[in-house]
């Protein structure tokens, strides 16, 4: 099953909508060869003063540990609320319920913008992978926008929910 599909998914804590979990690529391309190379350095004994094994793991479990916390980005679509967090330890955690989301739509971030989560001019960004977001704006004024590489289908998911019914007069 691929759960970034329009599918409904029963979990023992709440239902989800809609799903995306993207992994944040770059930061394993920059930590496991960095750990990978400490364990070997370590193990490897070269050099006048190698590292100490104790301190190549240190390095290793911080590594781990930054993975763990930020090594994809989960967005999710639930039966009342949006929620997003980082890392598969599930914290930091977001969420927004839908009264509390005016628009929302399709957008660009620049490159230069980056990864993670990052305060930019136009409010607050959490991206893991590429330039593709979908821009919130809040009933309170604030923007925010989240990093997606399935805009459509986010922005498919979210809408219908953020549709009001006709204010009486």
């Amino acid at each position: 099953m691929n759960p970034s599909l329009n599918e409904r998914h029963a979990s023992k804590h709440e239902e989800w909508i809609w799903r995306e979990s993207q992994p944040m690529w770059l930061l394993f391309a920059l930590l496991l060869p960095i750990a990978l190379g400490g364990l070997t350095l370590s193990w490897s004994g070269t050099g006048d003063r190698p590292l100490p094994v104790a301190a190549a793991a240190w390095i290793c479990a911080a590594h781990l540990l930054a993975l763990l916390l930020l090594g994809r980005l989960v967005t999710e679509v639930r039966s009342d609320r949006l929620v997003w967090h980082f890392g598969w330890l599930g914290w930091p955690r977001w969420q927004l319920r839908f009264e509390e989301i005016e628009r929302v739509e399709l957008t660009r971030n620049r490159a230069l913008e980056g990864l993670g989560i990052r305060f930019t001019s136009s409010g607050r960004l959490y991206n893991a992978h590429g330039l593709s977001a979908l821009r919130l704006k809040l009933r309170d004024g604030r923007q925010l926008r989240l990093g997606t590489q399935q805009g459509q289908r986010l922005l498919q998911a979210l809408e219908p929910r953020l549709q009001r019914p006709p204010q009486r007069r």
